[in-house]
């Protein structure tokens, strides 16, 4: 008895989480935009302004981070 309603609740889950994929990639796909040429030569030269300023975080740095909070 247990079992049985174990296994169609258990595929309810699988199938809302399934539903909720799809609806979030649609609100995704929806909201995407390509950029024009001067937003892109915007960020461009943010992130290369950025690099000049040394206001870059590295991924190793950010690892750590994750590793320190998932310790304490």
């Amino acid at each position: 008895m247990y079992i049985c309603c174990f296994r169609i609740t258990k595929s309810i889950i699988y199938a809302l989480e399934d539903l909720l994929r799809k609806s979030k990639a649609e609100v995704f796909e929806k909201e995407l935009y390509p950029l024009s040429l001067e937003q892109l030569n915007a960020e461009v030269d943010k992130a290369l302004d950025d690099e000049r300023n040394n206001r870059l975080i590295g991924a190793e740095y950010l690892k750590n981070k994750i590793r320190q909070r998932e310790l304490s």
